[in-house]
């Protein structure tokens, strides 16, 4: 079974959760637990908002996103979660007067969606690598466990 096709099979999805074709309403987050934790993130507290601080053409128009920890080749689902308004925090470069895009902190929430799921879902994360964010589409994802 792939992660589509496990999705599909949900009754509760949300209505307004587009999961078929390359689109940006629904993506899938790669995270790494050892960069988070080089970074000195609490992965127990701190995950929303080090999920939160992403570049623009990251997160830009998505709806929703599936949030993975990977290692290696193997990736646990951690939550979804609904976006919300866009805040972008800029600063001013001192020798042009020019405004300069620093961060893009997007409002999310974790919704119930797939709640049952949580650190309980594995799937195949077939490219690990610095490109954290993925279409829906991409990947067959296969499920590798379910506990």
């Amino acid at each position: 079974m792939t992660f589509i096709e496990l999705l599909m099979r949900q009754k509760d999805m949300p209505e307004d959760m587009i999961i078929e074709g390359k689109n940006r309403n629904t993506k899938i987050m790669f995270h790494s637990a050892v960069t988070a934790k080089k970074s000195g993130v609490d992965l127990s507290s701190g995950f929303l908002e080090y999920q939160k601080k992403h570049a623009p053409n990251v997160i830009k128009n998505t709806d929703y996103i599936f949030s993975f920890w990977y290692k290696d080749k193997r990736a646990n689902f951690i939550g979804t979660y609904k976006m919300g308004p866009s805040e972008i925090e800029s600063e001013e470069n001192v020798k042009t007067g020019e405004r300069r895009i620093i961060e893009y902190f997007s409002q999310m929430e974790e919704i119930d969606f797939l709640k049952e799921f949580q650190n309980k879902l594995f799937i195949e994360w077939t490219n690990p690598g610095p490109n954290y964010l993925r279409w829906i589409v991409d990947n067959k994802y296969t499920v590798l466990n379910m506990k």
